[in-house]
């Protein structure tokens, strides 16, 4: 049994925690780490051999970690405007009864969330100990699929503060939401249809995640990070493997020519049920420009050979270089 539990809320200001009101289920992982700081004397005297206990100062540093969890047909828009920062709901809505999420790249700047996560201890795992981070941001993610998995997220996430005090929030989770999986994707380069093994896309956000600042006072300073801002180009890979059968990947990543070297990139993942008629529950992530600039060949041997494709976003200064779009049911 697990009584682990996470939920997140939008704030109106960095680092001012609210209550948490939408929850998610996570994969299991590591606890977020509470990050401290230790400013020891260096001063000399007789028979020192270790520093002095009475000369040592502790502060606080915030706190970050890396949670997965598996995409699902409801509830991940939450995560789309943290991760990419823009998300447009319904602006060409397909059908009635449907809401369509349209996620781009903008700036990350006054986007940040408080993050609740109930640890559960004691000898029997029958105590809840909720703890509470505020300044909550997304410095990193990866959407990833594979043959007979599901569509996983993950996220490297940066907080400001946090506290043990806060009471355990009451969760509650949509109902009918089920996996994206293998079963129902497809994915496309340059408009061909391509059978992969696994793929992956990822950003890094870039942002500058060490802007603390000489501004706390008392035994207990208050906000140690600033908010966490751009600090140049996002940097959004894509990466699969493929059954090595042909060259069509290879010449792109040795090609010469702009032209030969690029080829957009679509992947289109569905859900088992319709939400009507024929509008099915849908995870589509498009990068139009995508430079092709690394290819590998699995081990030469008896079986099937592998080739691993790599390649990054660029701007094509026509369209968006990244559009994740969400179908899901009308909230």
């Amino acid at each position: 049994m697990s009584d682990y539990q996470l939920g997140t809320k939008n704030e109106s200001t960095y680092g001012t925690r609210v209550t948490v009101d939408t929850f998610h289920e996570i994969l299991p992982g590591d606890p977020i780490a509470v990050k401290m700081g230790t400013i020891e004397s260096q001063g000399l005297r007789p028979r020192r051999q270790v520093p002095f206990a009475d000369r040592f100062q502790r502060y606080a540093m915030g706190a970050e970690g890396t949670r997965s969890l598996e995409v699902l047909t409801l509830g991940f828009e939450w995560w789309l405007q943290h991760m990419l920062g823009a998300v447009d709901l319904n602006a060409a809505t397909p059908v009635s009864g449907v809401d369509q999420h349209v996620a781009t790249l903008a700036n990350l700047c006054g986007l940040s969330f408080t993050w609740q996560e109930n640890v559960v201890m004691g000898a029997c795992k029958n105590t809840d100990q909720a703890f509470t981070y505020g300044g909550g941001k997304i410095s990193s993610w990866t959407l990833s699929g594979e043959v007979e998995g599901a569509v996983t997220l993950e996220v490297e996430v940066l907080f400001a503060n946090y506290t043990k005090a806060t009471a355990l929030a009451t969760a509650s989770y949509a109902d009918g939401a089920e996996l994206l999986s293998w079963a129902h994707a497809a994915a496309t380069i340059a408009g061909t249809a391509v059978p992969l093994n696994s793929w992956s896309v990822s950003c890094n956000n870039n942002l500058k995640d060490d802007r603390y600042h000489i501004n706390g006072s008392g035994a207990a300073p208050g906000t140690a990070r600033a908010e966490p801002v751009s600090n140049g180009d996002r940097e959004v890979m894509f990466e699969c493997e493929m059954d090595f059968t042909n060259l069509t990947q290879w010449d792109r990543s040795v090609a010469l020519t702009r032209s030969a070297a690029m080829a957009a990139v679509v992947i289109t993942c569905q859900g088992p049920a319709v939400i009507t008629g024929s509008t099915y529950p849908e995870l589509k992530i498009e990068i139009p420009a995508l430079l092709f600039d690394e290819v590998s060949l699995g081990a030469m041997q008896q079986e099937m050979s592998t080739s691993q494709v790599k390649g990054k976003a660029l701007d094509n200064g026509v369209d968006e270089p990244l559009t994740v779009t969400y179908l899901t049911g009308a909230a």
